[in-house]
C-alpha cells in the first residue's frame, strides 16, 4: 500500500516535466515528442540535429522500421538526436509539417528541415543522418519568421481581441482569413491576401485571425481548414471556395457573394465577447482541468493496484521504460478529453466524411448540397484551372442527348454545320465597339508564344460573329447566296469575375452557336423565334423544365444587337431567375461594320440582316437544381444515361437470378429503353438502392427469390418514391409507359412551383417582401432605361437594410439587386391607365424581375 500511495505523485512529476519542459535529448534514446514539446525541443534545439519519425500505430511500414529507428538511435547517440511523433494522435504537427504519408522522416538542423525520401534502411538512414542530409535542398525553414504569417501586415487589419467590434458592426463589410501559423497554403497566399486588401482598401475591410491563438473564436466560425475565408455582410456570412487569387477573391467580394447562400452571423456567447481575456482565462482552465485529470488518472492506478491479482511489490518492480510507457498511454487517455480539459489541444484537421451520399439539405444549404451532388453522383470533376471544370460520362451523356436532338431540329430548318478557329484577332473582335465593349473584360488573350512574345496578342473567342462574318462578307456577293445559315458545336471562353459556378457560370463551356444572313427583316426575325422555340421544346420536351419566353431590355439586351429574345427559367429553392438561353436580332449592324453586302434582283446593293443564337451546357445546371432533391440528382427520363437499373437480390438461386435480370435488361434495350443490371457482389443491395438514387436513374427494378417465383419485379420511381410490382413478360410495354408518366409529372411538378414563384405586383412597397418569400416579380413597367438604374440600387439598399435588421433570423435573407428579366411574349392584360411601379408613370408591358444567376 506504501508503494501504490507514492505511483500517483511519482506520475504527476514526470508528466510535468514531459509536458513543460524540453526533452533532455541524454534521457532516452528515442524520444517521444507531442506538440506540447516539439517547438521547445526541436524547433528551438540547435545543439544538435533532430531526425524526426511521423508515424500511425496500425501503418505496417511504421512498425517493420521501429526497430530499425531504436538501432539508429543507439548508433547515433550524443550526435543526433531521434525521435517519433504520432501523427494520427498530434494531429495539428502533422498538419503543420504537411505529412501526407507514413513514416515521414525530417530532420532538422539549425531551423532547416531536410526529408528522407531514401530506403528505409540502417545503413541508409545513418548516412543521410550523418551528413548526407547537406547534400540535399532546404525545405522551407521553420524559423519564426518562415513558420507561416503572424499578420500578414500592409493593409490587411488582424483581428484577436477586436474582433467582434470589428466584424459585428452591422453595416461593416469585412473579409477575413483564418490562418494557420506553419501552413504552407497560408503562407503561399500572403502576398495574395496584401495585394487584395490594398485593392479594397476604400471599400472593405481585409482582414486576418491567427486560428490557433485565437482557437475558441475559430471554433466558434466553424473554422475546419486552412486557410478558411469568409465573408461578413450585412449580419450575413458568407463562405469563399473559389481559387485564392487576387481576381476572383476580388469578383467573390464585391459581387460574387450575391449568387451563393448564406448564414447568419454565429451567436455572440459569454466567453467569446473579450477574446482576448478568454484566451488567457482558457489556458488556466486547461492546466487546472490538466492537473485534475491527472490526479484522477493516479487515483485510478490506485485502485487498479489495490485490486490487481499480482502483488504491489511486483508490480513496482517495473523498469523505467515500462513506467514510461505507462505514463505516455495514458497522457494519450488523457488527450481524448475535451480540448478545454488538455494542457496542449493540438489544431486538428477537419474529420473525414461519408463522400459516398448527399449530406447537405437543399433546403437550408443549397451551395453545398449543389456542390455534393454534381461531384458525388459524377456529374463534375474540378480542374486545376479556376471556373473550367471536367464533365463526366454521366453529364456529358445529358449534354450529348440535347446536342443530337437540336442538331436534328436546327438541320431541319436549313441550317448547315460549319466549324470556325477558336482565335480572333484584335482589329477584327474590335470592329464593333459596342459588341467588343460587352465581351471586353470576359475576353481570354494569347500573349506568348513558348519564350516569345506575340508581336500582337491574339484572342479567345468569347462568341464567334467577328470570326465569322469576315467570311460571310467573301461568300455573300447577290441575293442568290442568301439566306446564308451556319450553326457550329464548339467550346468558348469568357474570363468569368463572378464567382465560377459549374455549369451555370464557368469560363470555358460548351455550346451550339448559330448565325444566319438573310435578304430581308421578316426573314431573320421569323428565324430569331424559330430558334427560341426549338430551346424551348428542349426544356420541356427533353428536361421537364417550364421556361419563360420573352424579350430582353435595352439595358439587358446582347451587345451590338437590335434587341434580344431570351427564355428564363426559376429555381423555387433559391428564388432565383436564370436565363436559359437566348436569340439575338442583329439587324444591319455586324453587316455594315464587315461589309456584308448582296445584290438584290433589281441590281442593288443592300446589307444583309443578321441574326445569331445559343444554347450552352448551363441548361444541365438548371436541371440539376429544378429536379434535384436531398437524396441527389432526379433525372428526366429522355435524357437520363441509365433509364431503368436492374438489381438482383441475393437468395439461394444467385445466378439464376443474375441471368434473369440480364435477360430483362436485354429485353428493355431492344425496346429502345437504356437499362443496365448492377450485378456488383462488393455491395449490399442497400448500397446499390442509394448509390442509384443518388444517381437520379429514373426506374430501379428490384429481383429477388420472390419475385423469380411469381414472375414479378419491384419498380421504384425515383420522381415520386412510388413503387409497385409488375410482370417481368410486361416490361416492354410497362417501362416506356412509365418512363412517359415520369417526365410528365416532372414538368407539371416544375411548372406548379414555377408558377407559385412569381408574384404580381401594382407597387414598389410590394417587392422586396415578395423577394424576401423567394419569388420573382411580375409588374407593369415604363421601360426606361433610368428606372431599370433605380430598381437595381433600390432593391440592394433596402435589401441589405433587411439582413441587417434580420442579422439572428433563423433562415437567411437572400441577397442580391433585383434587375429586370425579361418582358414576356405572352402578356396578362393590362387595364387602363396603368402606372409604372417603380416611377409612376404610365406602365408599357408587363416584366419579369428578380435576383438571378
Amino acid at each position: 500500500m506504501v508503494h501504490g500511495a507514492a505511483l500517483p505523485g511519482v506520475i504527476l512529476w514526470v508528466v510535468f516535466g514531459a509536458t513543460s519542459d524540453a526533452v533532455d535529448p541524454a534521457a532516452t534514446k528515442v524520444h517521444e515528442l507531442t506538440g506540447s514539446n516539439f517547438d521547445s525541443t526541436v524547433r528551438n534545439g540547435h545543439e544538435m540535429p533532430w531526425f524526426v519519425k511521423f508515424h500511425a500505430p496500425w501503418c505496417g511500414h511504421c512498425k517493420k522500421l521501429a526497430p530499425v529507428w531504436e538501432k539508429l538511435a543507439e548508433k547515433l547517440e550524443g550526435t543526433v538526436a531521434l525521435a517519433k511523433v504520432d501523427a494520427t494522435v498530434e494531429e495539428g504537427l502533422a498538419y503543420e509539417w504537411e505529412i501526407e504519408g507514413y513514416p515521414t522522416l525530417i530532420l532538422v538542423s539549425h531551423g532547416h528541415r531536410y526529408r528522407f525520401r531514401g530506403s528505409r534502411t540502417l545503413d541508409s538512414l545513418e548516412a543521410f543522418a550523418a551528413g548526407g542530409y547537406r547534400e540535399l535542398p532546404q525545405e522551407s525553414p521553420h524559423s519564426e519568421a518562415a513558420r507561416g504569417p503572424d499578420t500578414f501586415g500592409g493593409h490587411v487589419v488582424a483581428l484577436s481581441g477586436n474582433f467582434d467590434s470589428v466584424v459585428r458592426v452591422p453595416a461593416a463589410t469585412v473579409l477575413v482569413v483564418f490562418y494557420l501559423r506553419g501552413c504552407g497554403h497560408c503562407r503561399d497566399m500572403e502576398g495574395t491576401w496584401s495585394a487584395l486588401a490594398k485593392e479594397l482598401k476604400d471599400k472593405v475591410v481585409v482582414a486576418s485571425v491567427d486560428a490557433l491563438a485565437n482557437r475558441p473564436l475559430a471554433e466558434l466560425w466553424a473554422v475546419e481548414r486552412f486557410p478558411t475565408i469568409k465573408l461578413v455582410r450585412g449580419g450575413q456570412v458568407y463562405d469563399f471556395e473559389g481559387a485564392r487569387t487576387v481576381e476572383d477573391l476580388k469578383a467573390f467580394t464585391l459581387e460574387g457573394f450575391s449568387l451563393l447562400d448564406s448564414s447568419p452571423l454565429p451567436p455572440l456567447e459569454a466567453g467569446t465577447a473579450k477574446q482576448g481575456n478568454h484566451t488567457a482565462a482558457a489556458g488556466n482552465t486547461q492546466v487546472i482541468g490538466f492537473i485534475l485529470g491527472m490526479v484522477f488518472a493516479g487515483c485510478l492506478w490506485v485502485l487498479y493496484l489495490r485490486f490487481s491479482r499480482s502483488p504491489p511489490e511486483i508490480q513496482m518492480q517495473a523498469t523505467k521504460s515500462t513506467k514510461s510507457a505507462r505514463i505516455t498511454s495514458m497522457a494519450r487517455i488523457l488527450r481524448r478529453a475535451p480540448a478545454s480539459h488538455r494542457l496542449f489541444a493540438s489544431q486538428k484537421r477537419p474529420r473525414q466524411e461519408d463522400t459516398k451520399g448527399i449530406s447537405a439539405s437543399k433546403s437550408t444549404d443549397f451551395a453545398a448540397w449543389y456542390t455534393q451532388v454534381i461531384t458525388r453522383s459524377e456529374m463534375i470533376e474540378y480542374y486545376d484551372v479556376s471556373g473550367c471544370y471536367i464533365l463526366r460520362p454521366w453529364s456529358f451523356f445529358i449534354w450529348q442527348e440535347v446536342s443530337r436532338w437540336l442538331d436534328r431540329k436546327i438541320q431541319a430548318i436549313g441550317v448547315q454545320n460549319a466549324y470556325f478557329p477558336c482565335f480572333v484577332s484584335q482589329e477584327a473582335l474590335s470592329a464593333e465597339e459596342d459588341h467588343l465593349e460587352g465581351f471586353s473584360p470576359e475576353v481570354a488573350w494569347v500573349t506568348r508564344s513558348g519564350t516569345s512574345d506575340l508581336t500582337k496578342p491574339i484572342a479567345i473567342r468569347p462568341t464567334s460573329e467577328t470570326i465569322m462574318y469576315p467570311s460571310f462578307a467573301k461568300w455573300i456577293r447577290s441575293h442568290r447566296d442568301l439566306p446564308l445559315q451556319l450553326n457550329q458545336w464548339t467550346n468558348v471562353v469568357r474570363w468569368e469575375f463572378k464567382q465560377p459556378t459549374p455549369f451555370l457560370r464557368t469560363r470555358e463551356f460548351l455550346w451550339q452557336e448559330g448565325h444566319t444572313a438573310h435578304a430581308t427583316e421578316v426573314e431573320a426575325t421569323n428565324l430569331v423565334r424559330s430558334a427560341l422555340d426549338l430551346y424551348s421544346c428542349v426544356y420541356t420536351d427533353l428536361l421537364a423544365l417550364p421556361v419563360i419566353k420573352g424579350v430582353k431590355s435595352v439595358e439587358e439586351k446582347f451587345a451590338g444587337s437590335v434587341y434580344t429574345e431570351t427564355l428564363e427559367a426559376f429555381i423555387p429553392e433559391t428564388g432565383r431567375g436564370i436565363q436559359a438561353a437566348t436569340s439575338h436580332y442583329l439587324g444591319q449592324n455586324f453587316a455594315r461594320m464587315f461589309g456584308i453586302r448582296f445584290e438584290d434582283d433589281a441590281g442593288q446593293k443592300q446589307l444583309v440582316h443578321q441574326t445569331c443564337w445559343g444554347f450552352t451546357t448551363r441548361c444541365i445546371g438548371i436541371m440539376i437544381m429544378v429536379h434535384g432533391d436531398d437524396k441527389g440528382l432526379v433525372l428526366p427520363p429522355r435524357v437520363a444515361p441509365t433509364q431503368a437499373v436492374l438489381i438482383p437480390i441475393p437468395g439461394s438461386e444467385g445466378a439464376g437470378i443474375e441471368a434473369r435480370c440480364s435477360e430483362l435488361a436485354t429485353t428493355l434495350k431492344e425496346c429502345g429503353v437504356r437499362a443496365e443490371v448492377d450485378a456488383r457482389r462488393s455491395y449490399t443491395p442497400g448500397w446499390k438502392f442509394n448509390w442509384w438514387e443518388m444517381k437520379g436513374v429514373p426506374l430501379r427494378l428490384e429481383v429477388g427469390p420472390k419475385d423469380m417465383a411469381q414472375g414479378t419485379c419491384r419498380m421504384v420511381c425515383r420522381f415520386d418514391g412510388s413503387k409497385k410490382d409488375v410482370e417481368q413478360s410486361k416490361l416492354a410495354t410497362c417501362i416506356p409507359a412509365e418512363l412517359k408518366r415520369i417526365h410528365e409529372d416532372m414538368l407539371e411538378k416544375a411548372t406548379r412551383e414555377r408558377d407559385e414563384g412569381v408574384a404580381t405586383v401594382a407597387r414598389w412597397d410590394e417587392v422586396v417582401p415578395m423577394l424576401n418569400q423567394r419569388k420573382l416579380i411580375m409588374a407593369p413597367w415604363c421601360e426606361s432605361a433610368e428606372s431599370e438604374v433605380e430598381i437595381r440600387s433600390r432593391t440592394k439598399e433596402e435589401l441589405e437594410t433587411g439582413l441587417a435588421a434580420a442579422a439572428n433570423v433563423a433562415k437567411p435573407l437572400l441577397t442580391g439587386a433585383m434587375k429586370s428579366l425579361c418582358i414576356p411574349l405572352i402578356q396578362p392584360p393590362m387595364p387602363p391607365g396603368t402606372k409604372c411601379f417603380v416611377t409612376g408613370d404610365p406602365a408599357k408591358r408587363w416584366a419579369l424581375f428578380g435576383r438571378s444567376y
